[in-house]
């Protein structure tokens, strides 16, 4: 219904800290393990990522006012690079995300219909930009595929959607040193002018993209 609440989470710094990093390096060393012997480490493992888990819904999802089966949260700091849907308790509540509450504002003024959509350079993601292309074709957008810098330059002066799915890396130090990993290189975030941007919907799909 496009209310607004803002939860304070106070014991979110403290489980960020002592389990969503341990979690993490859970998560990073089962995807490195050999695949006969990934199901040992996860059962050994379990019970460690269980309490984390545990830890983790107390302290983000309890003090969470649910006066509705569909919440949208829209993440602040450090919570943007929390998978917060999939700590949901499972059950018939609808649980998505927004990365602004801008987005919740009704529209001014007609979407361009012209987007771009970029790709880094692993079968996946041009996948990931196939399935969206034919998404938004169907609904009457222009839609230009590229998985390199060049084509950032070469699409429309105004575009309506950008959608980039591939690696990025988010430097604390300065944006200078952060960007998105294309086929040909680094599309660097400086590169990304907002006079080109301004009422688009911009969408860069990747790890660290959140921050």
């Amino acid at each position: 219904d496009r209310r607004v609440v803002v939860v304070p989470l106070p014991d979110a710094a403290d489980a960020l800290d002592r389990s969503w990093f341990a979690l993490r390096l859970v998560m990073e060393t089962a995807a490195r393990v050999p695949r006969d012997r990934r199901a040992g480490f996860l059962d050994r493992t379990r019970a460690e990522t269980l309490d984390h888990l545990a830890r983790l819904r107390a302290a983000l999802w309890d003090p969470v006012p649910w006066t509705s089966d569909r919440v949208v949260l829209i993440p602040f700091g450090e919570l943007h690079a929390v998978p917060l849907e999939a700590l949901a308790t499972p059950g018939s509540r609808i649980v998505s995300r927004l990365p602004h509450p801008a987005l919740l504002a009704p529209r001014r003024a007609a979407r361009r219909a012209s987007a771009l959509l970029l790709a880094g350079g692993e079968a996946g993601m041009r996948e990931e930009t196939r399935d969206i292309a034919r998404i938004l074709r169907g609904a009457g957008f222009d839609v230009r595929r590229g998985d390199r810098r060049g084509a950032l330059e070469e699409s429309p002066e105004k575009l309506g959607v950008l959608h980039v799915a591939a690696h990025g890396v988010f430097h604390p130090l300065g944006w200078l040193a952060s960007g998105l990993h294309l086929a040909d290189g680094w599309l660097g975030l400086e590169q990304l002018r907002s006079d080109r941007f301004e009422g688009a919907l911009v969408h860069l799909a990747s790890c660290e993209s959140g921050r």
